[in-house]
């Protein structure tokens, strides 16, 4: 049977038609569509006709039925009529809703007629603009279009329909204009424009003669409403129309044909709360698997239905759909609470209640599972409460379930429901430009938040305004804008912000707006970039970006003449806090991240999550875990991390999981804490969740199982501050430096005339900082000089200059501590210089030389190194140690110490991957064999036996430069008590020497030896006075009177007439009275070079003549156990006045080569000098180290 209709609210083509499912029927059976759908068709399925099914065709949105769905209005029909082809014909506005069976084979029936009614007038709108409207359709319309009509010549005169009312309609609706369109423009992509996917068509424009020019006026629709289906498509021309079915907007229009003559209208479904399903009831007695819950969605509830006595059923409705979902975003638990303990909870304000659960008797505890809601959404308002009894109903619309307070008596009868209306945060700022006309001073509000639209005006995208959210959980409260360079189609032409900052300010100066900066901000430590950068092309009047979900501004490109062009890069950015998967023994997932967020559940807290933050600026990328002893509450109850360290890690074991171990991690060297901890107690059923915090300690408290746990938890900060500008005008009075403040330089900006001003960016705490460590200033240099560093072991920490335009400069150079060192093989570079340029390292990288060029020093090429934390944690092992030959700081013991960790720190002292290691014979408890020598450090620790009853030890050499001073410390682990887990770690500059194991019926105890070594260059080499033929320091030319290694020389005066050297004030390698053995005298044109013995080092230097220009070398014969440990000398050259060489540490001079008029040019040949055991059968290669 199928029905022709022509009538206004059923659309002529394009329909979509829901077909039921079979049904079995007989005389009497009445069947029927939904109250908004009518009926096209009905089949029989079998050849008696006792089953049939019906096809069902949604109304448009602005049609309904005018008589009640319970009211049946039947007509009788012709029984002789066959139900598989008679046609049957409403009069008067009445389609087929239905069919009444009058045969038990339906052989006859009665239809079931509805009368249809339009709620909606039609609105006319052309260019001519008669209606006062401007050529658009209604003014004020914030609710979508469902049809779109044209007439006259070239689709002239166009009239729109709009629902009455929707609740999609977004807070507070206001229509964004998109850029006008044509079939006339050029590209032929400008004939097309379309919403965006959160937006529906609510206004039309036109100009220009026959209305050919058009915009469409977009609003972002209501948080819990979304499209459910892409664009479907209808071409209309004069005379034409489009009429929607129910749920489908205007969505886009494309132009084609002469003066946008036809219109292909682009149309989606819309869907709200209004078209979603109720949930299966709910309660304690629940037998599905799913524990008394509603369903496991993270979708906001917006609905509540008490059923049953004491409301023990309960259904929620939720939205399945809502631009504020994070799709994958986890549920946190709250703590159980009912009428009789906690009455009341709630979710934090930038979450929504998804999940409710309960149990107990009429499931009378409950807890509330809450969502973090995407980071452009919030709540606009504070909670409005509605309670909800037995047999009673709680729905909104655009609000959403926030809060659940119990009430009426223990078994919590009446819940009392708190919801707040949710809302996309976006928008759009007044218009700025380089006029001013908003006191801006040319630039974007002054707003701490993302942008994520930018619109063009004017001629040459001279006016701009921007789309900024109101809130996200990655906005850093308080942080300070950081502007970018000015930037051009003259000049560079691009910026960008760091890899850690979005844009949240565009400013610009100079005719047509045309030279912009970008203010950029820090992101929260929990957020990050997804994504690298896309790109979107605006520029003509009226063209505008707006990104999708989650993305925001983070760079601009000019082009064209005033900078009328505009490439926006933009960004998806993330909050990365996820919670793990339950775990009751085991541990928590393997990742270095710190733990946000602890979740409790199962009896006696046996079941856990954590919440880590899986980025973060204050995470070491490849740092290794530290676990901590095992504790629990019938032993020690409390451990924590160092203050330097977070937990990553949680690992339990143990009835109820109730034994427990910290993995900890060491944070970023430019990470701080900046608070002491603040604590919580969590227990079964609870969770703690921190913003800003990590977790740091953890206490258990309740019994012997462990049941509540106290979580202690701090707030990281990144260290970095930028100083006051300075230059040679000394207005900080400062000398011309930058601050005094014994820190990395991570950032340099330029300012001024040839980069007169500057300022640096400095880290305020890292643990590569040696405290007290003194400043050594390099000579200045400028154009001609070119390019100064600091020592391999050394970064930048104070800049000076002097001279017009600041032109002349110096860096001051600090040791860094012994456990760090660069982890790269030569500096990156960067070039800076045009007035606001600057150079931001990465993480973990610090300023360590700068090259001058072009006049007055006026750009610099910046060189920055990775400055990394050497101390690692090796695996746990009860054999063989894993490889190194770096010193041990730290030992860990497990099970009567049979199962081992050891902590290794590389260090300026040890030596390079290839060096040997001496071990010593196996020893035990009766045996002494138990220490390395007074030059040797402990590098591997190896067991044999029964629980590891029997050791050696890895000796290796520490290079010449390093010594051991102060006294010794000893520490004692395992031994005979309840606890054998136990580590001692040690993070100064102390490494293990020596081992005593002792036994007390097989448990074994080590007592450690830890001495201090040092490589700190000052107290181990001085530089001498000058000397020369002159002869002012009455040593007759010669350098001091010395046998410790030369390991710097440097060069004064014309053809390097002056020299002054530095040396060792102590080294293993010295032979107490050692005698110098004095070389014959050479110079350019006699001898030309010579060197001392492979036994010898150079420790003294003697000239005569004119510029002091005949050399020669006093030998010294180094000590037994040492040796060179290279092939032959390195060499560098030096000569001009105020050049210079110091060695790398280990290092010492073995020759010199005399080159130019009167010996002005040095070739100064280096060897590295090592402290080796000579004997090859105690050297054992090993691979180099992974």
């Amino acid at each position: 049977m199928t029905q022709a209709q022509s009538h206004p609210c059923i659309p002529s083509s394009g329909i979509g038609v829901r077909w039921t499912p079979v049904i079995s029927v007989g005389a009497g059976t009445g069947l029927a569509c939904e109250d908004h759908e009518y009926l096209a068709e009905f089949r029989c399925t079998n050849l008696d006709c006792t089953s049939i099914k019906l096809a069902c065709v949604s109304l448009p949105s602005h049609c309904i039925f005018l008589q009640s769905a319970s009211v049946d209005w039947f007509r009788s029909a012709d029984d002789s009529s066959s139900p598989s082809t008679a046609e049957w014909l409403s009069q008067d506005g009445y389609v087929l809703h239905g069919i009444q069976c009058q045969s038990e084979n339906c052989g006859s029936f009665s239809p079931r007629i509805r009368q249809l009614s339009s709620t909606l007038p039609w609105t006319s709108f052309s260019e001519e603009n008669e209606d006062g409207n401007e050529g658009a359709s209604s003014l004020n319309a914030k609710v979508p279009i469902v049809g779109l009509s044209c007439s006259g010549e070239h689709c002239d005169d166009k009239q729109v329909l709009s629902l009455p009312t929707s609740t999609c309609v977004g807070t507070p609706g206001v229509v964004r204009w998109t850029p006008y369109f044509t079939t006339s423009n050029s590209p032929t992509d400008d004939r097309y424009t379309s919403c965006e996917d959160y937006e529906y068509v609510a206004r039309i424009e036109c100009q220009g003669d026959y209305c050919a020019n058009m915009r469409l006026g977009c609003i972002a629709m209501a948080a819990h409403c979304t499209f459910t289906t892409g664009p479907e498509f209808k071409t209309i021309e004069s005379g034409g129309s489009w009429l929607s079915q129910r749920g489908f907007v205007l969505w886009s229009i494309q132009c084609s044909n002469d003066w946008c003559g036809t219109l292909n209208v682009g149309y989606r479904q819309l869907s709200s709360t209004t078209t979603l399903q109720w949930s299966p009831s709910f309660s304690e007695e629940q037998v599905d698997g799913d524990e008394g819950a509603s369903p496991d969605k993270n979708a906001p509830i917006a609905g509540l239905l008490c059923s049953g006595e004491d409301c023990a059923d309960k259904k929620v409705l939720q939205i399945s759909t809502s631009s504020c979902i994070v799709s994958g975003a986890a549920v946190r638990w709250t703590q159980y609470f009912s009428d009789g303990q906690a009455s009341y909870t709630q979710c934090e304000d930038y979450e929504y209640v998804a999940r409710i659960q309960c149990r107990g008797v009429s499931c009378s505890s409950m807890r509330l599972g809450c969502v973090a809601m995407a980071q452009h959404c919030s709540f606009d308002t504070s909670p409005f409460f509605q309670d909800v009894s037995t047999g009673e109903s709680w729905m909104s619309y655009g609000y959403v379930l926030w809060s659940v307070q119990c009430k009426g008596g223990d078994l919590c009868p009446t819940p009392t429901v708190g919801y707040r209306r949710l809302t996309n945060t976006q928008w759009w700022s007044s218009w700025f430009s380089e006029e001013d006309e908003n006191g801006n001073a040319g630039a974007s509000p002054d707003v701490l938040a993302p942008i994520v639209g930018l619109s063009c005006g004017g001629d040459h995208c001279d006016n701009k305004k921007v789309l900024q959210l109101k809130e996200s959980s990655c906005i850093l409260s308080g942080g300070a804008v950081r502007w970018t360079q000015y930037f051009s189609s003259l000049d560079v032409g691009y910026t960008s912000c760091e890899d850690h900052e979005y844009a949240y300010r565009i400013q610009c100066q100079g005719d047509n707006c045309a030279s912009m900066r970008l203010g950029c901000v820090y992101m929260a430590s929990h957020c990050t970039f997804a994504t690298g950068p896309a790109n979107q092309t605006i520029g003509t009047s009226g063209s505008w970006w707006l990104s999708q979900q989650g993305y925001v501004l983070w760079s601009i490109q000019c082009s064209n003449d005033w900078c009328g062009t505009l490439k926006v890069g933009y960004r998806q950015l993330t909050n990365t806090l996820q919670w793990s998967p339950s775990f009751s023994s085991g541990a928590s997932p393997n990742n270095n991240a710190p733990i946000a967020g602890l979740l409790c559940s199962g009896e006696d807290c046996a079941n856990k999550k954590v919440l880590q933050r899986t980025t973060s600026s204050c995470i070491d990328s490849g740092a290794a875990v530290r676990w901590t002893p095992y504790f629990s509450d019938a032993q020690a109850s409390y451990t924590k991390c160092e203050d330097y360290e977070y937990v990553a890690h949680i690992q339990c074991h143990g009835v109820s999981c109730s034994s427990i171990s910290l993995g900890c991690v060491a944070m970023a060297q430019h990470c701080v804490y900046d608070t002491s901890p603040f604590f919580q107690d969590v227990s079964s059923g609870e969770s703690w969740m921190s913003d800003s915090g990590y977790l740091w300690s953890v206490q258990c408290k309740g019994g012997n199982l462990c049941p509540t746990l106290t979580v202690g938890f701090r707030r990281p900060t990144n260290t970095q501050r930028w100083s006051s500008w300075f230059s040679e005008e000394d207005e900080n009075g400062n000398g011309g430096a930058s601050p005094d403040v014994p820190a990395p330089i991570v950032g340099l900006s330029c300012d001024g005339d040839h980069c007169d001003n500057k300022k640096v960016l400095q880290m305020k705490e890292s643990s590569c900082i040696v405290p007290g460590a003194a400043v050594r200033w390099t000579q200045y240099f400028t154009s001609s000089d070119s390019y100064t560093s600091c020592e391999y072991y050394e970064y930048v920490y104070r800049i000076q200059c002097q001279g017009d335009n600041c032109a002349n400069i110096r860096l001051g150079c600090v040791a860094m501590a012994w456990h760090c060192s660069f982890n790269d093989n030569g500096p990156s570079v960067q070039t800076i210089g045009t007035s606001g340029s600057w150079w931001l390292s990465q993480q973990g990288y610090v300023l360590w030389s700068i090259q001058c060029s072009h006049d007055k020093c006026g750009t610099l090429d910046v060189g920055f190194r990775q400055l990394t934390n050497t101390l690692k944690w090796s695996a746990e092992y009860d054999v063989d140690s894993p490889y190194s030959i770096a010193p041990i700081v730290g030992v860990s013991c497990k099970n009567s110490c049979a199962f081992k960790q050891v902590a290794h720190a590389r260090s300026s002292c040890t030596p390079n991957d290839g060096t040997g290691v001496r071990w010593t014979p196996y020893f035990s408890a009766a045996s002494d064999a138990n220490k390395c020598e007074d030059y040797e450090y402990i590098s591997r620790i190896d067991c044999s036996g029964t629980l590891c009853s029997q050791l050696r030890l890895g000796c290796v050499a520490f290079p010449s430069h390093c010594a051991y001073v102060g006294s010794s410390r000893v520490d004692s682990i395992g031994g005979y008590s309840i606890k054998y887990d136990e580590s001692i770690a040690t993070y100064d500059n102390v490494v293990l020497s020596t081992i005593q194991l002792t036994e007390n019926d097989l448990h074994m105890q080590l007592d450690l030896t830890y001495r201090e070594i040092t490589d700190d260059i000052y107290n181990f080499v001085q530089w001498s006075p000058w000397f020369s033929e002159e002869n002012v320091n009455d040593d007759e030319g010669a350098s001091p009177n010395s046998n410790a290694p030369i390991v710097g020389l440097s060069c004064g005066g014309n053809h390097c007439d002056n020299k002054q050297v530095v040396q060792m004030k102590e080294s293993s390698c010295i032979v107490s009275g050692a005698t110098v053995r004095w070389t014959d005298y050479f110079t350019s044109s006699i001898g030309k070079s010579t060197s001392c013995k492979d036994n010898e080092y150079v420790a003294r230097i003697q000239c005569r003549g004119d510029n002091c220009a005949n050399m020669r070398l006093g030998c010294v014969a180094m000590a037994s156990h040492c040796s060179f440990s290279d092939n032959g000398p390195g060499t560098r050259e030096i000569g001009p006045s105020g050049s210079w060489w110091l060695t790398q540490q280990g290092y010492v001079l073995w020759s010199i080569e005399c080159q130019k008029d009167w010996c002005g040019t040095l070739i100064i040949g280096y060897r590295q000098l090592s402290k080796y055991p000579r004997s090859p059968t105690l050297v054992i290669p090993l691979p180099p180290r992974i």
